[in-house]
């Protein structure tokens, strides 16, 4: 049995949807196959737009959903024909997403978020399963909602593995024979109250991993958009390689840091039930990518460098110029975790405590103000957050990339070095 899971941009048009159906037939040996699939294209970022535009008030429902619409309309049109009857199921999903719509406004942010920004997967999954379902293709669709459990912390929601994995396993049981194919989402899940909630960014990976470990699958296989997990953005840096080969706990170290090829939790399942994953083009299928498994560093040995922009520097003191104690550590490091949000680097000295995070959200806003209720609080906004791993391999690969820069935090340890920079 394997798992492979396609991410928005192996599902961005009517041609990609195409070449996965043939990614599938040409694996048709496989006799357990689970497919998870993402939103279709930049559709999340479209859903994250729509409901601002909608929490806000400064639009109607028709005009700030006609975006993502057109574009799922656009992709039917290229797949069904007009008497297919797909179009009347396409419908009552927009419908359903209009009836969510009307009460977004009146809830947190992160709940509203999580209510509507999941449809992406919805519709992507159904577009998929109803197009295999014309190429003759048999498989069955599974809705992720009913077997993914979590806690209700929106937007970043923690899944209760024992009750997931029991879930899954069940529906297996009920409802597939010794030789099947799933179709289903990956990124959403249902808390205890059966709202929609979400994984996090790119946690479709994860869903894919807590799938193949419930199941006991031989491996699991990301396709993606690129060659490979790089040593860099080839965006960024075009000079990037792929590595052959990434240990389980090398891969960890990069998605902490912020390498975006792999949700930060995708691993450490599939490490504890000794699942291999590759990570392979979808453009070109035959190439092997990269292998993530056990085993130590990378093939190559390269440094590797993680660019995280938009970031939020931000600086307490106490108001009575107090030491920073543990105490004081414990109580910051707390308020951050109340917020469900994820430090990318910290420092102290005597006197000072420094973050720098993710500058995005009205969470930001929200424990700025808690932290200046206790604590003199500066910060910088617009920074760029640079990360080295393996840095000692190639020391002169830092200089490039902070020279003539203005560095406002410094920070080594044997394998990492991270800089917070302004780019001012």
């Amino acid at each position: 049995m394997e798992v492979f899971k396609f991410g928005g941009a192996s599902l961005k048009d009517a041609q990609a949807l195409k070449n996965m159906a043939e990614i599938l037939i040409s694996y048709h040996d496989i006799e357990q196959l689970v497919v998870v699939i993402s939103a279709m294209g930049k559709t999340t970022n479209a859903f994250e737009k729509f409901l601002q535009i909608i929490y806000n008030g400064s639009a109607n429902f028709q005009e700030a959903f006609e975006p993502i619409k057109s574009f799922h309309l656009e992709v039917c049109y290229q797949l069904f024909p007009q008497e297919h009857f797909f179009w009347k199921e396409l419908e009552k999903i927009f419908d359903e997403i209009q009836q969510q719509s009307t009460r977004l406004s009146s809830l947190p942010y992160d709940m509203a978020y999580d209510r509507i920004v999941g449809y992406g997967e919805i519709l992507a999954s159904r577009i998929f399963s109803v197009y295999l379902n014309t190429r003759g293709i048999d498989h069955q669709w599974l809705d992720a909602r009913s077997v993914i459990r979590t806690d209700s912390c929106f937007r970043a929601a923690n899944v209760d593995i024992e009750l997931s994995y029991d879930r899954i396993r069940l529906w297996f049981q009920q409802n597939t024979t010794s030789r099947y194919r799933i179709i289903t989402q990956g990124f959403i899940g249902r808390d205890m109250q059966d709202n929609m909630v979400t994984l996090g960014r790119e946690g479709s990976d994860y869903s894919a991993a807590l799938f193949a470990t419930a199941l006991s699958a031989e491996k699991v296989v990301l396709w993606k958009d690129v060659p490979g997990v790089m040593n860099a953005d080839p965006d960024f840096y075009p000079q990037a390689v792929t590595f052959q080969f990434v240990s389980y706990r090398e891969a960890v170290e990069l998605t902490y840091y912020g390498a975006k090829i792999i949700h930060p939790k995708t691993i450490k399942p599939l490490e504890n039930a000794e699942i291999p994953l590759y990570v392979r083009p979808f453009l070109h299928p035959a190439e092997q990518g990269t292998l993530i498994g056990p085993g130590a560093g990378t093939i190559p040995k390269i440094p590797s460098i993680i660019h995280k922009n938009n970031q939020i520097l931000i600086t307490i003191s106490h108001k009575d110029l107090a030491f920073i104690t543990e105490k004081t550590l414990s109580t910051v490091l707390a308020m951050f975790d109340n917020f469900a949000m994820k430090i990318n680097l910290m420092q102290n000295s005597a006197l000072t405590f420094s973050v720098c995070l993710d500058d995005e959200g009205s969470r930001v806003e929200d424990i700025l103000t808690q932290l200046m209720e206790s604590f003199e609080v500066k910060y910088n906004r617009q920074l760029t957050l640079l990360t080295f791993r393996n840095y000692a391999q190639q020391p002169q690969f830092i200089d490039q990339w902070i020279e003539g820069k203005l560095i406002l935090v410094e920070q080594r340890s044997r394998n990492t070095a991270q800089y917070v920079i302004s780019e001012k």
